[in-house]
């Protein structure tokens, strides 16, 4: 509604009050994905003091990290749920156990609640988001899932190409599957895709899997499934990252170009994440491992995201001990967010609750590695032949490239939004052809602007694709 309604624009708080005023409930419910927690907060707040009679329940990885000292802080709120939330606000309502925690899929009947055709305006790709399985069986310690979820399942098969069916009826035309490892349990993942072959709804759709699950008869059969997108958090390279985040994706024997191979071949576009950690943290020794991997992801045909290392309350990559302050940048630079999300109005009180819009570094440090964070982003998905051919004919480490790149581009904020990627491409074809003349040219320039322009945030599941 933010997009079609231009009062939300302009006076977001007055407008959303006057909206879930009008809806007169006795229970308003408030889930966050962390980036904009601050906006559910203030939302229920303003509801509160209108209202004293409703209660505030609020949900969701981040606040469930974050429950205790929500409740003490924040005296609006009433409840918060930690973990899977059905069990918890059926006890809170006192009503039976309200679905998916149990196993049994939302019918499509839930789409009845949503205005589609408002939906579709700002969803041109009619795109649903549809889980079908719950919890990841890897243990990455930066990651929310481990101790969010009450262990790891996978939905009917039966049920989910119902309810995709039912999808298509409405009107849909694609389906993100929500699930955080498709490939938990690679036979169910198979069986999935077979059942999705015969039936021929005539829906694609995409989804997440992890690269050491990914085999090429699993990207064969996405494909003949009808899946053209996938994500894969391949996130740390390099022995300290992998030993600090339990996490090694990508060890020499794992075949990445076979794999990607494999999935482009089978019409499967692979977008593969990364994650960049600031030079005060153990692992940003491991920063040209990680760069030169995603550097032959790109090169192997798959998209890249870079993204910085976000430290979340409750996870075991957290210590609490570590000092923060309140600090924007991240939000302002490397998200496409409206702006009422990019300001936070809590952050300077409690920045340790909001890892979005704090920093746990100095902050020059901060700053410096916001700004390397965005080049990464852009060179390498613009220049990664000519970067590494410059890294291995010149030894030229990557990491050296970028920051240089990132000292001629200046500062970044005094630039409008649009024009930021393109600087960074200016001074990277100034330097590159310095370093290796001879035809520079970008590979697959960046479309500068718009949500195109963004960083898709770690752990947040917003994807530019």
């Amino acid at each position: 509604m933010y997009h079609i309604v231009p009062r939300l624009q302009t006076a977001f708080y007055e407008t959303a009050l006057e909206r879930l005023l009008a809806l007169s409930g006795d229970v308003y419910g408030f889930t966050s994905m962390a980036v904009d927690s601050h906006v559910a907060l203030e939302l229920a707040r303003r509801l509160k003091s209108v209202r004293p009679d409703v209660r505030i329940v609020l949900g969701g990885p981040h606040f469930s990290s974050i429950s205790k000292e929500v409740r003490e802080r924040f005296s609006w709120v009433d409840n918060v749920i930690s973990g899977e939330g059905e069990r918890g606000f059926s006890a809170l309502l006192g009503e039976k156990d309200l679905g998916n925690a149990g196993g049994e899929l939302v019918g499509t009947d839930t789409y009845s609640l949503v205005q589609c055709a408002a939906y579709f305006k700002v969803n041109p790709t009619r795109t649903a988001d549809f889980e079908v399985g719950r919890g990841c069986r890897y243990k990455c310690t930066f990651c929310y899932s481990p101790k969010f979820y009450e262990g790891v399942r996978n939905y009917s098969i039966e049920q989910i190409v119902e309810r995709f069916a039912g999808l298509k009826k409405i009107g849909f035309e694609r389906v993100f599957v929500v699930n955080d490892n498709l490939l938990n349990d690679r036979e169910w993942a198979l069986g999935l895709c077979r059942a999705l072959e015969e039936a021929r709804l005539g829906l694609t759709w995409s989804c997440y899997v992890t690269l050491p699950d990914l085999t090429e008869e699993v990207a064969r059969r996405l494909g003949r499934a009808g899946c053209r997108q996938v994500f894969m958090g391949v996130d740390v390279v390099g022995r300290t990252s992998e030993t600090t985040f339990h996490k090694r994706f990508l060890p020499r024997n794992v075949q990445f170009d076979r794999k990607l191979k494999a999935l482009t071949d089978a019409g499967v576009r692979p977008t593969c994440g990364f994650i960049l950690a600031p030079a005060s943290h153990p692992a940003s020794v491991d920063v040209d491992a990680t760069l030169s991997a995603a550097l032959e992801a790109r090169l192997n045909g798959a998209d890249v995201v870079i993204n910085a290392l976000s430290l979340y309350p409750g996870t075991a990559a957290y210590h609490p001990e570590t000092p923060v302050a309140a600090d924007p940048l991240q939000v302002q630079l490397l998200m496409d967010v409206p702006s009422i999300v990019e300001h936070n109005h809590l952050a300077g009180a409690v920045p340790h609750l909001f890892p979005f819009h704090s920093r746990y570094t100095s902050e020059s440090e901060w700053r410096e590695f916001m700004f390397f964070c965005h080049a990464a982003h852009t060179l390498v998905n613009s220049f990664p032949e000519a970067i590494q051919s410059v890294s291995s004919e010149r030894s030229v480490r990557p990491s050296g490239l970028l920051r240089e790149v990132s000292r001629m581009s200046g500062d970044l904020m005094r630039l409008l939004p649009a024009e930021r990627r393109p600087a960074e491409q200016q001074a990277a074809l100034e330097l590159l052809t310095q370093a290796a003349p001879g035809d520079v040219s970008p590979s697959d320039p960046l479309k500068a602007g718009g949500a195109g322009d963004a960083l898709p945030c770690q752990g947040i599941r917003q994807t530019s694709w």
